[in-house]
């Protein structure tokens, strides 16, 4: 992983999810997912980054500032955040964390019951808890490394799980199942190769179509074009690192697999209606 901000160390990773307008309307999806080792360097400040943050110690301790109170959250415990608001969190000692920034339209009540129950940071005491939400945060990372991503209605099925646990324990029993989708392999190329030179034919070619009558079932699927979601998909990895490091707007669109920063402003202004300067401004 290319390292963009202090303190990540090796063999950290992250994705980015995708979520077309269906998704967003509809369920539960992730932003992004990652899995951070950190130094003592680490530290995050953001004025906002639409999203919801679950964040999982599991190992070492931190920090979060939220509302100008300072929350300390160690291994083992889960902080659920509202990133819409002003927000940081950082580590003295190191830590490991798994994280995600997830959203959708019941998001905002399920986080504000969640935070009126239990704050903002959950320990989760019972061992079978426990094991329950490390293992559902670790199965969605583990199929987004694997370029094998669940569709759309699964990733928000766990996502509900996760939130679920936060109220209080359950013994649950969850499945791996999985909805099949003819562009499941296409859809986990884009989110593992976004960051370098893709074309139509590749794609199409993937699921041994014409171009023509791939992108018709794209977007049929996504509601987008191909390069639409593609577009998207280095859009939201770009807005992650405007808001969450200091790297220039130029290392930035390299980054993210733009072929000039120039390219990089225009499509980031036509999708969102200021410049990236502006956004990290705002």
């Amino acid at each position: 992983m290319q390292q963009l901000s202090d303190g990540i160390l090796p063999g950290s990773c992250i994705y980015f999810q995708n979520a077309g307008p269906d998704t967003k309307n509809t369920f539960f999806y992730p932003l992004c997912i990652g899995n951070f080792h950190c130094s003592p360097a680490y530290r995050v400040e953001r004025s906002s980054y639409d999203s919801f943050l679950l964040l999982y110690v599991t190992k070492g301790e931190g920090v979060l500032l939220l509302d100008g109170n300072e929350l300390p959250v160690s291994c083992g415990q889960v902080a659920l955040i509202d990133c819409y608001k002003t927000h940081s969190y950082y580590t003295k000692t190191g830590w490991n964390i798994l994280w995600m920034h997830v959203d959708g339209p019941c998001c905002r009540l399920y986080y504000e019951k969640i935070v009126q129950n239990t704050g903002n940071i959950r320990t989760l005491n019972d061992s079978h808890t426990l094991e329950h939400f490390h293992s559902i945060f670790t199965h969605l990372l583990h199929s987004y490394r694997n370029q094998a991503p669940y569709s759309d209605a699964i990733i928000s099925k766990y996502i509900t799980d996760m939130l679920t646990l936060l109220f209080t324990p359950s013994d649950a029993h969850y499945e791996n199942s999985e909805l099949p989708s003819s562009l499941d392999s296409v859809l986990s190329f884009i989110q593992n190769h976004f960051t370098e030179p893709i074309t139509i034919d590749e794609l199409a070619a993937q699921v041994s179509l014409s171009s023509y009558h791939f992108i018709r079932m794209f977007k049929k699927e996504t509601g987008m074009t191909p390069h639409q979601y593609l577009i998207q998909m280095r859009i939201g990895s770009a807005k992650f690192y405007l808001r969450s490091t200091t790297s220039s707007i130029k290392e930035i669109a390299y980054t993210c697999g733009f072929q000039s920063e120039n390219n990089f402003c225009i499509c980031f202004k036509k999708l969102l209606g200021m410049t990236p300067g502006e956004y990290r401004k705002q």
